[in-house]
């Protein structure tokens, strides 16, 4: 019995130690904030990040975390950490044409989509559900 428990120990340290896992785990970045999608200001989520919980009719009212300028037509990738649906709206108040991010979705490119218009710089406004 205490060979099982001493080997299982090892096995956790072993994982907890390996090359990348804590890379991943210290790097908030790389995951969005648990039931958020987050926008980054530039491709391949690099740049300011700006987390949200709920909808937003107007993201000219947010700022990037280490910029601090408006999120308004500012977003290049994005993380969807939701089980619901995140609508990008390219007007104010939900209008304009939309963007759909599936749950627990990811796109590292907002340029690199199908949809008239690219919603790179262009998102003006989120609804989540």
């Amino acid at each position: 019995m205490k060979k099982v428990v001493i080997g299982s120990l090892l096995a956790a340290v072993a994982v907890v130690g390996a090359p990348g896992v804590a890379a991943v785990q210290a790097d908030s970045r790389t995951s969005s904030a648990a039931g958020s999608i987050c926008l980054y200001e530039h491709d391949n989520y690099k740049g300011g990040r700006a987390c949200f919980s709920k909808s937003d009719s107007n993201l000219a009212n947010n700022r990037w975390s280490s910029t601090y300028r408006s999120v308004y037509n500012g977003a290049s990738s994005m993380r969807n950490n939701t089980g619901y649906r995140v609508h990008l709206w390219s007007g104010r108040f939900y209008s304009g044409t939309s963007y759909t991010a599936q749950p627990y979705s990811y796109d590292a490119d907002l340029t690199k989509n199908s949809g008239n218009p690219s919603f790179d710089n262009n998102a003006e406004s989120l609804k989540i559900g």
